[in-house]
C-alpha cells in the first residue's frame, strides 16, 4: 500500500514546529484559561442578575467580594447611590416584597479583562406596595446595562443604569404629557 508523503509531514512538521516554538503552546493555553475565566465571570454576573428573579436560591456570598460596592444610577430617591452588600440586599428585598413572577432575561453580555457588561431586562408583576404605590397588579417590564468588575473571582463592584422612568410609567407613578409623540409621530395613548 503506498504511503501518502503529505499525510505523514503534517505531524512531522507540527512537531518540529513546537519544538522549535515552545512558547506557542504556552500561550495557547494560557487564552484557554483566560477564555475560562472570562466565561467564568460572565456567569457570576448572571448569578448576581438572578437575584431580582423570583424563587431565587443564589447566595450573595458566593457572587460578591465582602467590601462589593453596587453604584445604583439613578437610585430609588433619582440620586447617585453607593451601597454595600447589605443595602443591596435589602434593596432585593424590599422588590421581592412587592413583585412576583419576576424574571430577568439577559439580552447581550460583553467581557473584557476583569470586566463584564450586561444588558438585561426585567418583567414582574406588582402584586404589592411599592415605595408608596398600591398594588396595581400590572406586568411591567423595564430594562438597564450593569457593569462588574472582578477582584479574587467575585463581583467587587457593579454600575447599574436602569429604566426607572419607564418603570414608574408603567406603575402609574409618572404620568406621559400628553403633548410628547412617540417615534413614530403618533400622540402618546393614556392607560
Amino acid at each position: 500500500m503506498p504511503v501518502n508523503t503529505r499525510t505523514c509531514l503534517i505531524p512531522l512538521l507540527l512537531t518540529i514546529f513546537l519544538i522549535i516554538n515552545p512558547s506557542f503552546a504556552s500561550t495557547h493555553d494560557a487564552l484557554d484559561s483566560q477564555q475560562a475565566s472570562i466565561e467564568k465571570n460572565k456567569a457570576l454576573s448572571r448569578q448576581s442578575l438572578g437575584m431580582w428573579s423570583s424563587h431565587n436560591t443564589i447566595k450573595p456570598e458566593n457572587v460578591f467580594v465582602t467590601n462589593y460596592v453596587n453604584h445604583q444610577i439613578p437610585s430609588l430617591d433619582g440620586k447617585v447611590a453607593a451601597e454595600n452588600v447589605k443595602q443591596w440586599k435589602e434593596l432585593v428585598s424590599v422588590y421581592h416584597d412587592s413583585f412576583s413572577k419576576s424574571n430577568v432575561k439577559i439580552l447581550l453580555q460583553v467581557a473584557e479583562k476583569e470586566f463584564v457588561t450586561t444588558y438585561w431586562q426585567i418583567t414582574a408583576t406588582q402584586s404589592k406596595e411599592y415605595l408608596g404605590v398600591s398594588p396595581t397588579g400590572k406586568s411591567i417590564a423595564w430594562s438597564g446595562v450593569e457593569i462588574d468588575r472582578f477582584e479574587n473571582n467575585k463581583i467587587a463592584e457593579s454600575w447599574v443604569i436602569w429604566d426607572m422612568y419607564s418603570m414608574f410609567t408603567q406603575l402609574g407613578v409618572i404620568k406621559s404629557p400628553q403633548s410628547l409623540k412617540t417615534l413614530s409621530g403618533k400622540p402618546n395613548k393614556p392607560n
